[in-house]
């Protein structure tokens, strides 16, 4: 088994898996815009790049 092309202890190690709980949410009042920016906080340059491929700033 591989994620992201790692075995999953490295994977891991390197940040590349999270979780979410599934008992907690985001707020209803959140846009998707809004949650996207939350998610992507920890990684803002590979943020950056992803958004800038697809025209999205």
């Amino acid at each position: 088994m591989s994620l992201f092309g790692c075995i999953p202890a490295t994977a891991t190690a390197e940040g590349l898996v999270g979780a979410m709980l599934r008992s907690g949410g985001f707020l209803k009042e959140m846009t998707g815009r809004e949650i996207v920016r939350v998610m992507a906080a920890p990684y803002p340059a590979e943020a950056a790049r992803i958004a800038d491929e697809r025209g999205w700033l």
